[in-house]
C-alpha cells in the first residue's frame, strides 16, 4: 500500500518497470506511487505533459523494480 510494502515488496518512490504479461512486453518505466493486490500506479514525468499518474491492474501484469 502507500504506507507500506506492496505486493512484492515494493515501496513508493522506488523505480519499477511495468508490462503485460502477455507475448507484447513493451516495459513502462516510472517511480512507484501506489500498488495493492488490485492495481499499481506509477508516475511518469515528460517535458511536455509534466507528470501523470498512469494506472495498471494487477491482473495481466508483472512488475519489477529497475
Amino acid at each position: 500500500t502507500a504506507t507500506g510494502l506492496g505486493p512484492q515488496g515494493l515501496m513508493p518512490g522506488e523505480q519499477v518497470m511495468v508490462a503485460p504479461d502477455d507475448y507484447g512486453r513493451d516495459w513502462v518505466t516510472g517511480t512507484l506511487v501506489h500498488s495493492d493486490p488490485q492495481r499499481i500506479v506509477i508516475a511518469r514525468s515528460t517535458e511536455t505533459i509534466g507528470t501523470i499518474n498512469v494506472h495498471f491492474p494487477r491482473a495481466g501484469y508483472l512488475v519489477k523494480r529497475v
